[in-house]
């Protein structure tokens, strides 16, 4: 079969919405396992429901978007350099990719002038830009911002961000709680290291491979996936983490050795 197509793949491209109710447990355990790279350019607009709001705006919005200033420029030329610069996509300045990046990060942040362009964002168009075309990156992102419950991290003041450390502190206590303890005891606050997690979905702190199979869970099953790979991390670097004290911590979470996590796979 073709990149891992077979004919739930192809069940699943031509109607995801009858796919997923005919067999909602397999559904999961197949994409638990990774959409294959073929498939998922194909549906992640349709598990996000991209596709549809692509269809409710009018011809060109997506252009228009791009081609109006944005007063958000500086904060996006800084940032272009920034976002994935390993990937030979992003690698060259006023490359393909980075004018890509240019023209999404623009048109959403005069989509969304509430909240604009946040430092950070890059990581996540880079990611969709690695897998989807510009303008279905550009409709997945407002999706992650509407509904995958990504939107109130990013939101003026970062409520939404506070309320996440509150439940992973609270998950951790209950899921590790020699863990959380040891922790607490060297003063490491769980926002210190988890904010960057949570605001790119682990971009640049796990492998990329790992973050596209951790996506793919994600759009289909929710936000509270993104703490159960945080979770995963830290059960893995427990014993560890366990030994060291604030700032190896710390060092540790920030660069999380890549031989630990690279098979992560949530069951």
């Amino acid at each position: 079969a073709m990149g891992g197509w077979d004919e739930d793949w192809e069940a699943a491209v031509a109607d995801f919405k009858l796919f997923q109710e005919s067999n909602p447990t397999k559904v999961r355990d197949k994409i638990r396992q990774g959409i294959p790279p073929t498939v998922r350019r194909l549906l992640w607009p349709q598990m996000t429901h991209a596709s549809k709001l692509k269809i409710h705006f009018q011809n060109n919005v997506y252009q228009k978007l791009v081609e109006m200033p944005s007063s958000n420029t500086k904060k996006i030329e800084i940032d272009l350099g920034r976002s994935l610069p390993d990937q030979s996509l992003f690698n060259q300045q006023d490359g393909i990719g980075q004018n890509s990046l240019r023209n999404v990060m623009t048109a959403y942040s005069n989509y969304d002038k509430d909240v604009g362009y946040c430092q950070g964002m890059g990581f996540l168009f880079a990611v969709l830009l690695l897998q989807l075309s510009e303008e279905d990156s550009f409709y997945v992102f407002i999706q992650l911002m509407n509904h995958n419950g990504l939107g109130g991290i990013y939101q003026p003041g970062l409520e939404g961000l506070y309320l996440m450390f509150n439940e992973f502190a609270f998950q951790l206590e209950y899921c590790e709680p020699e863990l959380s303890k040891h922790l607490k005891k060297e003063c490491v606050d769980v926002q210190t290291f988890s904010s960057n997690w949570f605001l790119t979905l682990f971009v640049n702190q796990l492998p990329l491979e790992v973050v596209l199979n951790i996506w793919d869970i994600y759009f289909y099953e929710g936000i509270h996936i993104i703490f159960r790979v945080a979770l995963a991390v830290l059960s893995i670097l427990k014993s560890s983490l366990m030994e060291k004290s604030f700032e190896d911590i710390l060092l540790t979470l920030k660069q999380i050795p890549t031989e630990k996590v690279e098979n992560l796979k949530l069951k």
